[in-house]
């Protein structure tokens, strides 16, 4: 019994023994379970995570395209437009708006475009205008460096979704702004809408930026010193562009982010294989081709130039879009299809102009009328803010100026002078020995023109001079067209249009200008909304004839600084706008300029941005465009004389009119060239009607939140 008793007792010692290891096992399994479904639930929600994470990298990636495309369009549509609305980009008016085929580049992505969202804020009707210092880090690399800007900034919103086959979806939103930044033309010492070539003979210097927004060929038989930025949205060469060689094998330097000099040598230029990380480091920013991002600078809605194929022999691909600037209003109804359209038309010349001469007959001496535009506004003259009321063809409406038997007449301030001979002597007009042509010319005597438009000059006639038609404290802007006739192709009784629908001036017919010592400025347009200076714009040739705004006085002012002359008859802002300008000094006698010996030329000063036109080289050929340095024509013996030069030089176009290359030298000795870019355009101070470029960077991009977006979105108009 004891035994039994004993084997009983060790059964339940064992089996509680075996309970407690069995509990001990099962609180173990449970607690084993717990960590395990821990680990699994973490594991799940892991995954969870990861996903949502990966669908918000997607969602943020379409985010910040849908942005980037907006502001494309948005870029695209300031490019050909002066101004828009402030809430222009409202869903109620034109909306930034995704393209229908964006779900083909979605597809087979977790991307729903049916969610995507874009929106453009509020464009600002004012801005600032900074100076880009050259000198700032920041800068470093930016092609407006050393230019004066007015910078606007628009806001471009997004919002894009990702959603998986799980149906897990995330949201996401972002922000980029468009800044939008106008620049005058002539804010370049030189600027070039064509190739730009350089290949001086004696040492030139140029001072402030330099651009083309096509090649750039240096060449210089001496040398050649850049001391602002080269700018090229095609390529820079180290080559003749004539010949495709290294023809000259002067120096070449530009100052690099240290105020150093460095020197391009003959291997070092867009044909190298490190260009784009070697032009970074040798000039520190200062020499920047397409290779580094530059693109193409257009006055607004002025398309790219298109040059002519000389290798197509029969086919004229010449889109000389830039010339249209020139031209007479044309109006915008259908029966003219040479019309630039309503922003083209309103941004020509003849659109800002607050004075129009047009020239009606050049076999009368007074073949010409005199005429301003109607506005809205009469007691101001013609400006963005109070444009030309337009007729129902699209054309300003022009108000005539009585010009008979005041003094604007009995002055003799225009005078058309046909072209005439008597045996070998000029007896009217001139003749271009470049051109080898006579040249009927209409003469206008700037000095005389001030004292009707000036109340600054001492002899200032007023407005009554023009009866009650005209007065120039209320109408004269400060911008003067003059219109030469138009060409209309032999055989026709009308023009035919050309593929670049540009209208040309009839050729042999020019503009030149005399007695520009002092130009107009007058006092009333020194005031808040005007603008200072004065502006000649034609769409004919153009002769300038001795010094121009300047005291002809080479010992004062200098290439970029001006005169101050201190006789009351301060230097201004001017520009001289044309198919081609030839600069004739004090000395050029008319009568003999047909002559086979070359007229010597006297030292002659001139303070203008010129604006105007060139015929370019031909490679292989013996037609060159002479270079930059011969951008202003001569038709005299300069050799020892000088050309006192401060101004902007700007090539928008291939000549029209006097189209004629420049095949030799024959014609002209150059001048001693003291060239230089003026500080009043460095400072920002343009004469009227200076055409803009726009230019534009993206800037500030950053993601948000939902409630930012949300905020951001309900504050649009």
């Amino acid at each position: 019994m004891k035994t039994i008793a004993k084997n009983r007792h060790s059964f339940h010692q064992e089996r509680n023994r075996k309970g407690s290891v069995l509990i001990v096992v099962i609180a173990l399994c449970i607690g084993l379970s717990i960590v395990a479904g821990s680990a699994l639930e973490s594991s799940f929600a892991s995954k969870k995570i990861n996903a949502r994470q990966r669908l918000w990298i997607e969602a943020k990636n379409a985010a910040e395209s849908i942005v980037e495309y907006g502001a494309a369009d948005l870029a695209d549509r300031l490019r050909s437009q002066v101004s828009f609305p402030s809430n222009e980009l409202s869903p109620g008016n034109n909306p930034l708006t995704i393209p229908s085929d964006v779900t083909t580049f979605y597809t087979g992505t977790n991307i729903d475009t049916s969610k995507f969202t874009l929106r453009g804020g509020t464009i600002p009707s004012s801005g600032t205008t900074i100076y880009i210092d050259p000198t700032d880090e920041k800068a470093r690399f930016d092609p407006m460096k050393g230019k004066t800007a007015f910078i606007r900034e628009i806001a471009i919103y997004g919002k894009a979704n990702a959603t998986n086959a799980n149906g897990v979806s995330v949201d996401a939103y972002c922000v980029q702004k468009l800044q939008v930044r106008d620049s005058a033309l002539f804010s370049h010492a030189v600027f070039y809408n064509l190739d730009l070539e350089f290949h001086p003979g004696p040492q030139m210097d140029m001072q402030g930026p330099v651009h083309s927004n096509n090649d750039i060929y240096l060449n210089a038989v001496n040398r050649l010193s850049f001391h602002g930025n080269l700018t090229s949205a095609q390529d820079i060469y180290r080559l003749y562009k004539g010949t495709g060689t290294l023809k000259q094998g002067g120096t070449i330097r530009i100052k690099n982010g240290s105020d150093s000099w460095v020197n391009m040598d003959s291997t070092m230029d867009s044909r190298n294989s490190d260009w784009e990380a070697k032009a970074s480091e040798l000039w520190d920013g200062n020499v920047l081709s397409v290779d580094h991002g530059i693109q193409p600078l257009n006055p607004v809605s002025i398309e790219d130039y298109v040059p002519d194929d000389p290798a197509t022999s029969g086919t004229n691909e010449l889109r000389n879009y830039g010339y249209s600037l020139l031209e007479p209003q044309l109006g915008t109804s259908s029966y003219d299809s040479d019309s630039k359209g309503t922003t083209g038309e309103s941004l020509k010349f003849s659109a800002n102009a607050g004075l129009i001469l047009r020239i009606t007959d050049m076999s009368d001496p007074n073949g010409w009328t005199l005429s301003t535009y109607q506005r809205a506004n009469v007691n101001e003259p013609i400006s963005d803010s109070n444009p030309p009321t337009l007729d129902s063809n699209g054309k300003p409406i022009e108000i005539a100026i009585p010009v008979s038997g005041t003094t604007f007449e009995t002055l003799g301030i225009v005078t058309n002078k046909p072209y005439a001979l008597s045996g070998s002597t000029v007896t009217s007009g001139l003749y271009d020995q470049r051109q080898k042509a006579g040249q009927s010319i209409v003469e206008i005597d700037i000095g005389k023109l001030r004292q009707v438009l000036d109340d600054n000059h001492a002899s200032y006639v007023g407005p009554a001079d023009f009866g009650n038609n005209y007065d120039p404290s209320k109408q004269f802007n400060g911008l003067l067209y003059v219109e030469m006739p138009l060409a209309t192709p032999a055989g026709s009784t009308s023009h035919t249009s050309r593929p670049d629908n540009i209208r040309i001036s009839q050729d042999n017919i020019a503009v030149q200008i005399i007695n520009g010592q002092d130009i107009p400025d007058p006092d009333y347009n020194k005031t808040s909304g005007r603008n200072e200076g004065f502006t000649l714009a034609t769409n004919g040739a153009l002769y300038v004839k001795g010094h121009y705004n300047s005291d002809g006085n080479l010992t004062t002012g200098s290439s970029t600084s001006p005169d101050n002359k201190g006789n009351g008859q301060e230097e201004t802002p001017a520009a001289l706008i044309a198919d081609a300008i030839t600069v004739l000094s004090n000395s050029f006698n008319e009568t003999t300029s047909k002559s086979s010996t070359k007229p010597t030329a006297s030292s002659t000063e001139v303070s203008a941005a010129f604006l105007t036109g060139l015929v370019p080289t031909i490679p292989g050929t013996s037609a060159i465009s002479g270079g930059a340095h011969n951008f202003p024509r001569f038709l005299e013996k300069w050799s020892s004389k000088t050309l006192l030069y401060r101004g902007s030089l700007v090539a928008l176009f291939e000549s029209e009119i006097h189209e004629v290359a420049m095949y030799n030298t024959n014609h002209y000795s150059p001048p001693t060239r003291d060239w230089g870019f003026h500080d009043y355009f460095k400072a920002g101070r343009f004469p009227p009607g200076t055409p803009y470029t726009r230019d534009f960077a993206r800037i500030d991009f950053r993601d948000l939140t939902k409630a930012e977006y949300d905020t951001a979105i309900a504050a649009l108009p």
